[in-house]
């Protein structure tokens, strides 16, 4: 009744102990356990009182005000709700300092509170999510931290937040835009894993105003698309195929690693023989790559323009198809590999004559390549044939008009005929 505390968890306190001392007059102290928590709850609120929002300027109320707030913060990290309400209030002090104490105790109650006070942690990210926005790195790093809680609901927080930090960002301000990159770098093992929400922010920062942002996006993207593990997930293979058709535009603006990833894509970085009976990650390796092949043929035969990082990327697109055709060979892939070498062949006239060299040069190593090896599956000899005599087909336009490669891999058939004809 002295002490007449305002905390309702104290007045809980104190009931047990009043009834102890009604029952023996001669008891003047509680048990133990009951003064620990009413020592705590007393503690907490007088640490509140220093550290609530004051107008000195005094140094020394200044730190105490800090050292009060980081104080708080590890009892909010186990969970305590007058703690973790006097630091979101802190955050959004009018002093600096006081402001980074509040930040930095919340970003270790993001990242280090009990397990059990998964309220806690929610209210923590939440009240950093609008100082991520402003380009606070700490708040961004919790938020990356929170995307692994063991709790779906901090999971969701934290992704939402990192999402709006990397999309909407209109500064160029150095913090801001390094806020942003953050963002996007901790939504990466997301979207690795298949997780639709940051792919689809990555796919759109992809196509951002500012360089920096876009060039991570790309970057997240095309790393996405040449992910190998994974193809018997259904929502890795949907997020690859995603990657894939958001990096086609970028690859036909002439941007490099576009090409570089859908290449590895439409290669598929697995060149042995799939059975008829694939497992379901073989099928969807196939289907990866021809959405991969499909990029790369809009790359090299919507091109029009003279510019040399279009060029660049044109010639780039018809070298991965190249590839693309062994690979899908080698897997018994047909229809892929006829696809491939039809692009090719098209190719092969274009009026750009850089791209038109490659293209001949690559029908020239198709037609080259040996027999399928001694007890190769019969899809795979097939595929290898068939591929073998697209190409010589697709190189007899450009023998007739001189080009002297065409006319030397022709010739070599020619001569060496009962060879290739036995392939």
């Amino acid at each position: 009744a002295l002490i007449a505390p305002t905390q309702p968890c104290v007045r809980r306190s104190l009931r047990p102990m009043a009834a102890a001392v009604a029952y023996s007059p001669h008891l003047l102290l509680p048990p133990p356990y009951l003064l620990r928590a009413s020592s705590r709850s007393l503690a907490v609120e007088a640490l509140a009182q220093v550290a609530k929002e004051g107008l000195s300027i005094d140094d020394g109320a200044i730190a105490a005000r800090s050292a009060a707030l980081s104080a708080l913060g590890r009892a909010a990290q186990e969970g305590d709700r007058a703690a973790l309400e006097v630091l979101v209030a802190g955050a959004k002090d009018w002093h600096p300092k006081v402001k980074d104490a509040a930040v930095q105790a919340l970003a270790q109650v993001v990242q280090r509170g009990d397990r059990k006070a998964v309220h806690a942690r929610l209210q923590g990210a939440q009240a950093l999510a609008p100082l991520a926005l402003f380009g606070d790195a700490r708040a961004v790093e919790a938020l990356a931290v929170a995307l692994n809680d063991e709790h779906a609901s901090i999971r969701e927080a934290a992704m939402g937040a990192l999402i709006r930090v990397a999309e909407e960002g209109e500064s160029t301000a150095g913090p801001l835009v390094a806020a942003r990159v953050a963002a996007l770098e901790a939504l990466r093992p997301a979207a690795l894993q298949g997780d639709k929400r940051a792919v689809q922010a990555l796919v759109r920062c992809a196509k951002d105003w500012h360089i920096e942002v876009r060039e991570t996006g790309i970057e997240a993207v095309a790393a996405l698309a040449e992910l190998e593990a994974g193809l018997g997930c259904h929502a890795v293979v949907v997020a690859k195929v995603m990657a894939i058709q958001a990096l086609a535009p970028a690859a036909r603006a002439g941007e490099a690693r576009a090409v570089r990833a859908l290449g590895a894509a439409a290669a598929g970085g697995v060149l042995q023989p799939l059975p008829p009976s694939s497992p379901r990650g073989g099928r969807a390796r196939e289907a990866v790559r021809a959405f991969a092949v499909e990029a790369l043929a809009h790359v090299v035969l919507d091109g029009d323009s003279a510019s040399s990082s279009i060029v660049s990327a044109r010639v780039g697109a018809v070298e991965a198809l190249c590839k693309a055709v062994a690979s899908a060979t080698a897997s018994g892939g047909f229809d892929m590999a006829q696809r491939a070498v039809g692009i090719l062949a098209k190719c092969s006239s274009d009026w750009q004559v850089e791209v038109r060299t490659a293209a001949i040069a690559a029908l020239a190593e198709v037609a080259t390549r040996g027999a399928a090896p001694a007890g190769a599956p019969q899809e795979v000899a097939a595929a290898m044939a068939a591929a073998h005599w697209a190409a010589i087909a697709a190189l007899v336009p450009a023998a007739r008009t001189g080009n002297a490669q065409a006319l030397a891999v022709l010739t070599s058939q020619e001569v060496g005929g009962s060879g290739s004809a036995a392939s």
